[in-house]
């Protein structure tokens, strides 16, 4: 009975151990089931890496290489892009610097990417990987590398832009990827806290590629006036104002006005005149009152009042909106009255009543 009772110990402690250990393997068993029902899902892969930290770094290699032969870019849950860059990372971590490198030159080469900005992701992250390690010329070398293509592959590149929409969706993402604008910013960010005389070639040369946002005619003006070259940088927010229209102009024409107006204040006062009857002219309705008042607030310092007036009437015609037209009604009575007096307030509010009649419109009328 001793015997029989020891035989069901051992019985009981085995299948307990079994147990236990079927309960630690259970979030990789599940894993394992999670991936054959879609094998193109990056984020199980990364959760069953994440899984794998306490294993051998055979075996955790061995998982990165599985899962970046075996996700379809195109049918994948989550980028591809974060495979490869934790894969990089992971041979950082342990020192080993130049397997890193390998597999970031093996991502960049791989076709495998959903889109371009996967790909100019991991460009970015393979710079910032040599930044990390105080590789600041390998870094520099990498943007180049990417952006600035051979006389070759630019020809081909260029042709290709001539094509139709579907032919260049099947282009390689590498033949496309020297128009993203991450990698143009980041390379931008690069250049400017080393040489800001480079930073104006790589600001040239996304601008002639015609890749540029708003944004970046602001920073490229920024950091010319940081220099001092103020009338490069108005020459930059004039490219950015042909380039752009409203709405997505609305930040460059306040910069470019209002630097304008404090760089030379009465100086060139034509020439100011010149930028804000472009502005105003472009601006639409619901935009134009803030770039009208300081029109008028420009002749009211430094030109003619009675052109500070027409300004004014000019706004009340082309706004649509009842408050903003009261906000600037309020404002031209008062310079009214401060620079000719009564009669011209009277004047105001005849053509404004005449102006509401017409409109039906009996709020002004009362005021």
């Amino acid at each position: 009975e001793e015997e029989e009772e020891e035989e069901e110990n051992d019985e009981i402690e085995l299948r307990l151990a079994r147990l236990e250990h079927l309960m630690e393997r259970r979030p990789i068993l599940l894993s394992s089931v999670m991936l054959r029902q879609n094998p193109h899902n990056v984020h199980e892969w990364l959760k069953r890496i994440s899984l794998l930290s306490s294993s051998s770094s055979k075996e955790i290699v061995s998982t990165y290489s599985l899962a970046i032969q075996t996700v379809d870019a195109k049918a994948s849950i989550g980028s591809i892009s974060q495979v490869w860059i934790d894969f990089a990372k992971f041979y950082e971590v342990h020192g080993d610097l130049d397997n890193a490198r390998v597999i970031f030159e093996k991502a960049t080469k791989s076709p495998n990417f959903k889109s371009v900005d996967e790909l100019a992701t991991i460009w970015c992250e393979y710079a910032e990987f040599e930044l990390r390690n105080k590789n600041f010329k390998q870094a520099l070398t990498l943007m180049k590398r990417v952006l600035f293509v051979n006389h070759n592959k630019e020809k081909r590149i260029n042709n290709a832009s001539n094509t139709t929409k579907g032919e260049y969706d099947a282009l390689l993402v590498q033949e496309k990827v020297h128009k993203s604008i991450k990698l143009w910013m980041f390379y931008c960010d690069l250049e400017e806290s080393i040489s800001p005389e480079n930073a104006r070639i790589v600001y040239e040369r996304i601008l002639d590629l015609r890749i540029a946002t708003p944004q970046i005619i602001l920073n490229y003006a920024a950091m010319l006036q940081e220099s001092k070259f103020f009338e490069d940088s108005f020459h930059v927010y004039e490219r950015g104002v042909n380039l752009f229209k409203f709405p997505h102009s609305i930040d460059i024409w306040r910069a470019y006005l209002t630097q304008f107006v404090d760089r030379f204040q009465d100086k060139k006062v034509e020439r100011a005149r010149d930028l804000f009857e472009q502005c105003c002219e472009q601006a639409p309705p619901k935009d134009c009152k803030e770039f009208f008042l300081e029109y008028a607030k420009l002749e009211e310092q430094f030109g003619l009042s009675k052109r500070a007036m027409d300004i004014y009437d000019q706004a009340l015609t082309k706004m649509k909106s009842a408050s903003d037209k009261i906000e600037v009604l309020d404002i031209y009575v008062k310079r009214a009255m401060d620079f000719f007096g009564v009669g011209k307030v009277r004047s105001i509010y005849e053509k404004i009543i005449e102006d509401d009649d017409d409109d039906d419109d009996d709020e002004n009328t009362t005021r």
